[in-house]
């Protein structure tokens, strides 16, 4: 089986609006972590001078549109390739490839999303992100131990009530959280 390279994936890869137009889940939830991202210029002037000292030109993003974690990272890499004319941003969906997201998994030995894999102009990886920056990490941590999740799936296999409303409060922090600079982690891991 022939492995798809990572040029190649990049660029079957989506732009940030056309991504969000295929959306079927967190849609709005995307658009408006995008709209209300606090992003400072220098947030963006910090990001693209290690950008380019690295010779990072392009973002991959692989991910599913179920992902909260995705729905607040992903528009904090759209707005940063957006303010820097040298930064490419595409997205896919992992389950379109698998054989890319195989080769990234995340310490834990799994693949996780979002997965963000910062390319140069030849294609070489200068480096990989899984998932949430460690303070959103601990912010969920300390959510879950607080309000621990219910039974995501009935018997019938049908998502149930207090597991969406469960995770609409967790949603709902997460979204909080990234307003009031937590959205700044990411951006300095990805540094």
């Amino acid at each position: 089986m022939n492995q798809t390279s990572l040029l190649d994936a990049f660029s079957q890869g989506m732009t940030f609006t056309a991504y969000l137009q295929t959306m079927q889940t967190l849609q709005r939830h995307m658009r408006e972590q995008y709209e209300t991202l606090p992003i400072t210029e220098t947030a963006v002037a910090e990001f693209a001078a290690v950008a380019a000292a690295n010779g990072v030109t392009r973002i991959f993003i692989l991910t599913e549109d179920f992902c909260p974690d995705s729905a607040m990272n992903i528009p904090i890499a759209a707005r940063l390739a957006d303010a820097i004319p040298a930064l490419e941003l595409r997205i896919a969906r992992r389950d379109d490839f698998w054989d890319v997201a195989n080769r990234f998994l995340a310490a834990d030995g799994n693949s996780h999303i979002p997965t963000v894999i910062f390319l140069t102009e030849a294609g070489s990886v200068a480096g990989v992100w899984h998932e949430r920056s460690v303070a959103a990490h601990k912010l969920l941590a300390e959510f879950v131990a607080e309000n621990p999740a219910p039974p995501r799936e009935d018997e019938n296999g049908n998502v149930t009530p207090a597991f969406r409303k469960w995770a609409s409060q967790r949603l709902q922090l997460q979204k909080k959280a990234y307003a009031a600079n937590l959205w700044l982690e990411t951006v300095r891991e990805w540094q």
